[in-house]
C-alpha cells in the first residue's frame, strides 16, 4: 500500500512527476553539465550499436592525400588543373554528379584558373563547389574572389556544424545565414541538383556504420591516380573530392567518445559523405523529438513515483528500478539499431533519479526513518567490512572508484528458466534462499565481496575492500567449494523428497571467473549509488560464466586468473572471441585443488590437451580426432565427456567446411 493516500497523495505525486518532467526536459537544454552528459551517452551509443552496413552504393570519394599533393607543382591551393582533369576523367565515366569539397578563394596560374572554371561551368553533369563567407575566417577579398570564381556554379556550404562544448560533429544543418539569407548547405545543395529534398531543420548525422578500417562506409580513391580508374566506377555516382591529410580538414566525430581522439577525428569530405547518405536514404525525418523525450520522462517518473510510494521492500524497489532502467535503456539502443530513432537517454534516467530522491527524502521526512533506510539500503549492497569502516568514517560516503587489480566471479542456476515455470514464486524464492545463502558464507569466509544477486545469480569480488594479495586463489577456492556445498545441497534435496514425496531437480551451476584491473568504488548518483565494480574484466568474467555450458564444465576461468593460480588443477578449454571482445582470450577449466594437480592421470591429460589443441589449431584433423580419444578416457572421472563431443563436432564440422588457412584457432563465441 502506497504510504501517501487520498486525494492529497494524488496531488502530491502527480506534481512530482510534473516538476521533475520539467525538470528532466529544461537541465539537459540549459545545465552545461548535463548537456554534455546526453551527447557523451549518445555518441556511446552511436559507437557501439550502430548498425553495421555496406559500402554505400553511389557515393564515392576521390581522396586528396599527401601522395597527391607531392604530384602537384605546390601544396595549396590545390592545383585547379588537376582539378579541371578530375572533373573531365568523371564526365567522360558519366558521373552522376561531382561535389568539390575544396574552397576557391583565391586564384592561382591564370590558364589554369579559367581551365577549372570552364570545366564547371561547360560540364554536362552537375559541378558543386564548397563555400564560406567572411564570418569563418576569410578576408574581404577572398569572400569577393570567391563569389566572383563561383558566379553561377552550384556552391554550397561546406562548414560543418561543431558542439561548442568539444568540437564535435554531431548535427546537420540545412544551411548556413550569409548576407542576410539562408545559403544551403554543401550537402543540401548536392541533394537539390540530384532531385532530392534535402532537410529543412538542424538533425543528428545518421553515421552510416561505424568507423572500422576494414569496411569503410565508403570505396575511397586516392584522386592522383584518377584517370587510371576504370570509368565504370564512377558511372552514375556521386563523387566528392576533399582533402583526406593527417593535419587538415579534420573533425571529430561521436566515435571518438569510444575510439578515442586519433580514430575517431576523421576528414571532412567523409563527414560530407555520411550526411548525404542520410539524405540520400531518406532518414532526415526518422530523428527523434520532443514528444519522444516528453513521453520517455512522463513513463520513467510515473515508473518512479509507484516505487517510490509503494509499500515494498527496499531491495523489491532497486529491483524493480533496475529493471525498469534496464528496460528503457535496452529498448532505447533496439530502437536506435534497428529503427535507427536515438531517443534521448540522459534526461529520462534523470527524472528517475530525480524522482526517487525527491520521493525518498519527502518519505524521510515524513516518517522520520531516514538513517534506518540509508543502513537498509547498504546492507543489502555492501559487505559488512565496508559497512564497517562507513560507520566509522562516513567521509567515504561519496562517489567515486579506484583501479585496482581483482578478481570477478559470476555464478549463475543452469536450467533456471525450467526451474521457475515448475515452481510457484514462494517456492522458488524459497528454494533460492536455501541455495544462496550457503554460497554466500563461503564466498564470504573466503575475503570475498558480494556486488550483487541478480535472480539466480551472484556476482562477487575479491581484493576489494580490504587489500588481499592472494585473491585469485581466494575465489578459484570459493568456486571449488561452492560446487562441493552444491553436491551437499542436492542430496539434502533428495532426502527430502524421499521423505515428502515432492520431487526436486538437482540444481546445477556454472562459473565464470577472470582477473585484471576494475574500478571498483562508490558508483551511482549523488541519491543513490552502491559500492560496486565497473570494467571489461567485470564483462568478460560475465561472459566465461555463459560459455561454461558450453564447454560442459562447471567452472571457466580466464588467463590471468589462471596465471595466479599455478597450484591448482586447471586446463586449457580453448582460444575464445567473446561477446564484446575485439581478440581471443584463452580460457580454462578450473578442475579440482593441488591433490589433482599434482596427480599423474591429470598431468598426463594436461599433456595430451595440449597437443590435442595444437593439432586442432594446425587443422591436423584426423590426429585431432585420435587426440580427443585418448583425452576422453583419460578426462573420464572429471566428467570431460561433454567437452570431447564438442571438440569432435567442431572437428566433423571444419572437415566438411574448412577454416581459412591463416585461421588462428580462435572460436568466435555467438552466445553470451
Amino acid at each position: 500500500m502506497d504510504q501517501l493516500s487520498g486525494w492529497q497523495g494524488w496531488l502530491v505525486k502527480g506534481g512530482l512527476v510534473l516538476v521533475t518532467v520539467f525538470f528532466a526536459l529544461a537541465s539537459p537544454r540549459y545545465v552545461p553539465f548535463i548537456k554534455a552528459s546526453e551527447n557523451w551517452a549518445s555518441d556511446y551509443r552511436m559507437s557501439i550499436f550502430n548498425p553495421a552496413r555496406e559500402k554505400h552504393s553511389q557515393i564515392v570519394i576521390l581522396a586528396i592525400t599527401e601522395d597527391t599533393l607531392a604530384t602537384l607543382p605546390y601544396r595549396s591551393p590545390v592545383d585547379r588543373g588537376f582539378l579541371a582533369d578530375i572533373i573531365d576523367k568523371l564526365v567522360t565515366a558519366k558521373a552522376r554528379v561531382v561535389g568539390l569539397d575544396i574552397l576557391f578563394d583565391q586564384p592561382t596560374e591564370t590558364g589554369k584558373d579559367t581551365r577549372l572554371r570552364k570545366a564547371m561551368l561547360d560540364s554536362p553533369i552537375p559541378i558543386v563547389a564548397g563555400w564560406t563567407d567572411r564570418k569563418t575566417g576569410l578576408t574581404e577579398r577572398q569572400h569577393d574572389y570567391q563569389k566572383q570564381y563561383l558566379s553561377d556554379v552550384h556552391h554550397g556550404f561546406s562548414n560543418l556544424y561543431k558542439d561548442p562544448g568539444d568540437g564535435t560533429v554531431r548535427f546537420l544543418l540545412p544551411g548556413f545565414k550569409s548576407e542576410g539569407r539562408l545559403e544551403k548547405s554543401f550537402t543540401g545543395e548536392l541533394a537539390t541538383v540530384i532531385g532530392v529534398k534535402p532537410p529543412t531543420k538542424q538533425i543528428r548525422i545518421a553515421y552510416r556504420g561505424r568507423l572500422d578500417d576494414g569496411t569503410p562506409a565508403f570505396p575511397k580513391y586516392p584522386a592522383h591516380i584518377v584517370k587510371n580508374y576504370p570509368n565504370s566506377w564512377f558511372e552514375g555516382k556521386i563523387v566528392l573530392v576533399g582533402a583526406d591529410l593527417p593535419f587538415g580538414d579534420r573533425h571529430r566525430t561521436p566515435f571518438a567518445t569510444e575510439l578515442g581522439i586519433a580514430r575517431g577525428t576523421i576528414p571532412g569530405v567523409e563527414i560530407q559523405a555520411h550526411m548525404l547518405s542520410q539524405i540520400l536514404d531518406g532518414k532526415i525525418e526518422n530523428q527523434a523529438n520532443l514528444v519522444y523525450e516528453i513521453l520517455f520522462a512522463f513513463l520513467i517518473a510515473v515508473v518512479a513515483v509507484r516505487l517510490t510510494f509503494n509499500n515494498q521492500k527496499a531491495w523489491v524497489k532497486a529491483l524493480e528500478g533496475v529493471s525498469a532502467m534496464g528496460v528503457f535503456w535496452v529498448g532505447a539502443v533496439l530502437l536506435f539499431e534497428y529503427q535507427g530513432v536515438a531517443v534521448p537517454l540522459v534526461s529520462p534516467t534523470l527524472s528517475f533519479v530525480t524522482v526517487l530522491g525527491m520521493g525518498g527524502g519527502l518519505l524521510a521526512y515524513l516518517n522520520g526513518q531516514q538513517a534506518r533506510f540509508i543502513r537498509g539500503a547498504f546492507s543489502q549492497y555492501l559487505s559488512p567490512d565496508m559497512v564497517a569502516r562507513l560507520a566509522n568514517e562516513p567521509d567515504e560516503l561519496r562517489l567515486g572508484g579506484e583501479r585496482r587489480d581483482m578478481t570477478l566471479l559470476f555464478c549463475d542456476v543452469r536450467g533456471f528458466t525450467s526451474l521457475s515455470e515448475r515452481l510457484t514464486a514462494l517456492e522458488l524464492t524459497r528454494l533460492l534462499n536455501r541455495m544462496l545463502t550457503p554460497l554466500t558464507d563461503i564466498i564470504l569466509a573466503h575475503k570475498g565481496t558480494i556486488d550483487k544477486y541478480m535472480g539466480d545469480c551472484i556476482m562477487a569480488f575479491w581484493n576489494a575492500p580490504l587489500d588481499n594479495s592472494a585473491h585469485a586463489r581466494d575465489a578459484c577456492v570459493s568456486a571449488l567449494l561452492m560446487l562441493q556445498e552444491m553436491d551437499s545441497f542436492n542430496a539434502m534435496l533428495a532426502d527430502e523428497e524421499r521423505e515428502t514425496g515432492v520431487k526436486h531437480v538437482p540444481l546445477q551451476i556454472g562459473f565464470g571467473l577472470n582477473s585484471g584491473e576494475c574500478v571498483v568504488g562508490n558508483m551511482g548518483s549523488e541519491q543513490r549509488f552502491d559500492y560496486s565494480v565497473l570494467g571489461d574484466t567485470v564483462n568478460t568474467a560475465a561472459r566465461l560464466e555463459g560459455q561454461s555450458k558450453a564447454y560442459g564444465v562447471d567452472i571457466v576461468i580466464g588467463e590471468m586468473t589462471e596465471r595466479e593460480v599455478p597450484e591448482l588443477a586447471t586446463l586449457e578449454l580453448d582460444l575464445i572471441q567473446v561477446k564484446g571482445k575485439a581478440r581471443g582470450i584463452t580460457i580454462y577449466a578450473l578442475l579440482g585443488d593441488e591433490a589433482l594437480a599434482k596427480s599423474e592421470n591429470f598431468r598426463a591429460l594436461v599433456a595430451l590437451q595440449n597437443d590435442m589443441l595444437a593439432a586442432y589449431r594446425s587443422q591436423e584433423w584426423g590426429r585431432a580426432r585420435e587426440l580427443i580419444a585418448t583425452a576422453r578416457e583419460l578426462g573420464r572421472p572429471m566428467k570431460l565427456g561433454e567437452l570431447y563431443d564438442m571438440y569432435i563436432e567442431r572437428v566433423s564440422a571444419y572437415e566438411s567446411n574448412p577454416p581459412s588457412p591463416v585461421w588462428d584457432g580462435v572460436f568466435v563465441a555467438e552466445t553470451k
